[in-house]
């Protein structure tokens, strides 16, 4: 099993992506969102013995430059970037594509916007609850979730005001974003309580979530 990694950089508009390699054969990207490549180490270098594994930090976060800190990082933004990553790296081959959590929605962005950039997408927890049957009331378990912290004297987290998801939800921000309007910049609290962890039900927590629902080319609907 290859264990080499060899790190690279991407200029992009407004950034620079730095990015590492691991191994030789088809070509797989693990992303996150704001997870960096770090994290995503072990992963890869398990991979790496029969494909090109990439992991990168996406811009504004780690060793990936913004021009403009303050910009912020839509979601149509990350896409482009993951498809110049895949360009670059693959020569425009199909990828697999594994999105973690905020990467999994900018990977399905990918595949909705450069459909020929990719062959599967595995979307690991993709905060998208308001495309669910269930949306409201999983939308209500979560707006509890704040309460039931400060019942039981753990505390409000930190940044987490009591408008952070009246009306829609992250999920719903990032569904938008997704489909390419514009994804607002948020305290950081807010956007890690957007992304906070379903459970099973107990202590105010929001519920099962639904397994990873890998994406294949040939199978995307029109709009």
């Amino acid at each position: 099993m290859s264990t080499a990694v060899s790190t690279d950089l991407l200029d992009r508009p407004g950034a620079r992506i730095t990015f590492d390699v691991r191994g030789s054969g088809p070509l797989l990207v693990l992303a996150g969102s704001p997870m960096g490549a770090e994290p995503f180490g072990p992963l890869a270098s398990s991979f790496a013995g029969d494909h090109t594994v990439v992991t990168f930090d996406p811009r504004g976060t780690g060793r990936s430059v913004a021009g403009d800190p303050d910009a912020g990082s839509p979601v149509p933004v990350r896409a482009a970037d993951l498809a110049a990553l895949v360009e670059h790296v693959g020569a425009g081959a199909p990828a697999t594509v594994f999105g973690s959590s905020g990467g999994a929605v900018v990977a399905l962005a990918l595949a909705q916007e450069r459909p020929e950039l990719v062959g599967v997408v595995v979307a690991h927890e993709p905060p998208l609850q308001e495309l669910l049957p269930d949306a409201d009331e999983r939308r209500t378990r979560t707006e509890r979730l704040p309460r039931a912290r400060v019942r039981s004297g753990l505390g409000a987290l930190p940044g987490l005001g009591g408008a952070a998801h009246r009306g829609t939800g992250g999920g719903a921000r990032a569904h938008r974003a997704a489909r390419g309007g514009r994804e607002r910049h948020r305290p950081a609290g807010r956007r890690r309580a957007a992304l906070l962890p379903a459970r099973d039900g107990r202590d105010g927590a929001v519920g099962p979530r639904p397994r990873p629902a890998p994406w294949r080319a040939g199978r995307r609907r029109d709009r």
